[in-house]
């Protein structure tokens, strides 16, 4: 171009948008790489006496810019994954054959939890059969730092509490669930009795612990008591007669034990709990354990009412 202008303009007779007339195009200066936006707004020509029709190329050149990058995180993702499997998690995902001898063994810096990280769901009991099993365990509370997932106290340090040891469902390894080891007698009875009998170092209250952690074995609904309460008002509904709880009346909140801590899951009347539990022998206990709130005098208006509850039944 003539005259004394600060920048040139090269223009070319090519067209890359279907249907817009022949006229001529500006090349814009854009980084070598293929991908870059810039770069692709290059290769498109627009007319200079038309400033808008611009826009649709910079947006197509952004769409294919993140199209671009999500592809990228994809195939990374999936190279990880694949990279993070165990060769023979692998074949025993493959080949119903040797899936019956997968085994972690070969390769130790793999960890015995790739199995559970495995996409092929055929695979993961077979490897989780091999994998070496740790056993719940009963201990000394290391620090005071855990918190017992049944109670939401702090484990004081030295007091003996209950690890229930399960595959970690965010990442690779275990997890460990604590408990005050009067806790999980309470809630998570099956697991507690198998530690309390393989125990070395069996806790001086033994005896009572089993037989309350056997009687939760035999009668599950008792692992679902979280304590007792006034009701706030009369909307609830028992989960066993189906009636309205009155308000400012007892109750008994119950839980459910799902992903590795326990969440709500309604309450009943506690004229109900005999019928409920199908044992009421220990239930003053239970609930004192889980609602340290309580004064004297509502654990004997408890009693009480379940005396009377279970002499009427």
């Amino acid at each position: 171009m003539g005259g004394s202008s600060m920048f040139e303009v090269e223009v070319e007779p090519t067209l890359a948008i279907p249907g817009s007339p022949p006229t001529g195009s500006a090349s814009l200066n854009s980084p070598e790489h293929p991908e870059h936006p810039e770069s692709i707004a290059s290769t498109m020509t627009v007319s200079p006496r038309d400033p808008n029709r611009l826009r649709k190329p910079l947006m197509a050149a952004a769409f294919r810019m993140v199209w671009v990058q999500c592809e990228r995180a994809r195939r990374t993702a999936k190279k990880k994954q694949r990279h993070r499997m165990h060769p023979s998690v692998v074949s025993a995902a493959r080949d119903p054959v040797s899936r019956a001898s997968a085994t972690l063994e070969d390769e130790p810096r793999w960890g015995r939890a790739i199995a559970y990280k495995c996409s092929d769901p055929r695979s993961t009991q077979v490897n989780r059969a091999n994998s070496p099993v740790v056993d719940d365990v009963i201990e000394h509370a290391s620090s005071g730092r855990a918190k017992c997932r049944a109670c939401a106290q702090t484990i004081a340090k030295d007091e003996l509490r209950f690890g229930e040891r399960a595959p970690n469902p965010f990442g690779e390894g275990e997890a460990s669930y604590w408990f005050h080891l009067a806790c999980a007698v309470c809630k998570r009875p099956e697991k507690a009795v198998a530690a309390l009998e393989a125990a070395v170092e069996a806790p001086p209250d033994r005896e009572s612990l089993l037989a309350m952690a056997r009687r939760g074995v035999e009668h599950p609904r008792l692992a679902r008591v979280a304590g007792a309460e006034r009701s706030p008002s009369a909307r609830a509904k028992c989960r066993h007669c189906r009636e309205a709880i009155p308000k400012d009346a007892w109750r008994l909140p119950l839980d459910w034990w799902e992903d590795g801590r326990f969440g709500p899951s309604g309450s009943i009347h506690l004229s109900c709990a005999a019928a409920y539990f199908g044992n009421t022998e220990d239930l003053i206990v239970r609930i004192r354990r889980f609602a340290p709130e309580l004064s004297e005098s509502d654990v004997s208006s408890l009693a009480g009412e379940l005396g009377q509850a279970n002499g009427s039944t």
